[in-house]
């Protein structure tokens, strides 16, 4: 929410990526929504939202949580609509798209198999999450956090 939004960038933060683009979160003064493109939510701090792609009319986020579940073909649909709306993309991958498996007594829940992506071998994420990474330098020039960041500030 908007108050998790100004604690993180209070906090010494440079950059945010949890917004969908157009998707009001409320907070404690006002409305946070970013557009399709980096932003500041706040003029008074330097913390740049980086704004995940937008996913509508598909169900759920094209990113690799999502892709390793459903399948490549779900992450590439994703990214050919995406590719259409001539933004920066942001390709959010998280630890447990690429680590092992929870150790068997961890996995006390279909819950926590299925939300930590135990059901598939580590290695196997990695190499589908390259495949990934590869069609996205088809499209696109891949940037680190970094220098995104310094580029967004000179364009600021």
């Amino acid at each position: 929410d908007g108050k998790t939004h100004r604690m993180v960038a209070e906090a010494g933060y440079h950059y945010d990526s949890s917004l969908f683009p157009r998707r009001p979160v409320p907070s404690g003064d006002g409305v946070l929504e970013s557009g399709q493109r980096p932003c500041r939510l706040w003029p008074d701090h330097p913390m740049v939202e980086l704004p995940l792609p937008r996913y509508a009319p598909l169900p759920f986020p094209f990113h690799a949580s999502y892709s390793l579940v459903l399948g490549n073909w779900y992450f590439r649909l994703g990214l050919a609509r995406h590719r259409r709306s001539n933004v920066p993309l942001v390709l959010l991958f998280h630890l447990t798209d690429l680590a092992d498996p929870l150790p068997a007594g961890m996995r006390r829940s279909w819950k926590n198999t299925f939300f930590t992506l135990s059901h598939m071998q580590g290695a196997e994420k990695q190499r589908r999450s390259m495949r990934m990474l590869e069609s996205v330098a088809r499209h696109y020039r891949l940037t680190d956090t970094g220098t995104l960041l310094l580029e967004t500030a000179q364009d600021t």
